[in-house]
């Protein structure tokens, strides 16, 4: 069930704590994450100011929340935002660009945090969210700015009402193995050639994301060709 509630940047209270867990099942596979949206569901007329905003990220091998003091370790998290007198509201997805880009491993569920203060709250603005039983813890209160720091072995409340989000990134790429020789089939794979093939070009495409200046990122196919060194040297002079 999708809908609209004050979750992500709830701003019913001045000062929160929210964990999301979003499974690596709707997130896929490792990739470097350098933006991170929220998708505002209302029109909202006043300018509603974070005096302090950070986001975290973290893996965990679960897919949900087992109570209301299961939050994901202090050490565990990376700072990937940090900023003050932010302005939210403003605009359909609410857009941050990570200071700190975070390489997500693909392998487990991803977990997001944010944590904001603010000296105005509103039960006004809402976001779009998508239902995932436990999938978000928070803690949120108008008076105590520690509410929105790591809450250690305090409560929250578990809900639902999970945000949904939009990402810019970019993926990443195995690096080559060489080893093994060209006689054996074995030693073909997506990411690997063999250590004799010195005369090999991969073949490889460049993706560009809009919102992410990336000068090269290569995303690498299966096909690998046997040619002369001297059509290597030409091709290389003509990218150079």
């Amino acid at each position: 069930m999708t809908g609209v509630q004050t979750c992500a940047l709830p701003i019913f209270y001045c000062n929160s704590w929210v964990e999301m867990i979003y499974p690596q099942s709707e997130i896929g596979g490792a990739k470097t994450i350098y933006s991170v949206s929220f998708n505002r569901a209302n029109d909202y007329s006043m300018d509603y100011v974070l005096s302090d905003i950070r986001i975290y990220m973290a893996e965990t091998p679960h897919i949900a929340h087992s109570s209301s003091n299961d939050w994901i370790s202090e050490s565990d998290l990376t700072l990937v935002y940090s900023g003050s007198d932010v302005t939210i509201g403003d605009v359909s997805w609410e857009q941050f660009n990570l200071q700190t880009p975070y390489n997500y491993s693909g392998e487990n569920s991803l977990v997001i945090v944010v944590a904001k203060k603010s000296t105005q709250y509103s039960g006004n603005l809402k976001w779009y969210y998508t239902e995932s039983a436990n999938s978000v813890l928070y803690r949120s209160n108008d008076n105590y700015t520690s509410y929105a720091e790591h809450p250690g072995s305090n409560s929250g409340t578990i809900t639902t009402y999970r945000p949904n989000i939009k990402m810019g990134y970019v993926p990443i790429i195995p690096k080559l193995i060489v080893s093994g020789s060209w006689d054996e089939p074995s030693n073909w794979s997506t990411n690997a050639v063999p250590n004799d093939g010195a005369n090999v070009v991969i073949q490889a495409d460049v993706t560009l994301y809009s919102d992410v200046n990336v000068s090269s990122k290569l995303s690498i196919f299966t096909s690998y060709f046997p040619i002369s060194m001297a059509f290597v040297f030409m091709l290389l002079s003509s990218l150079w």
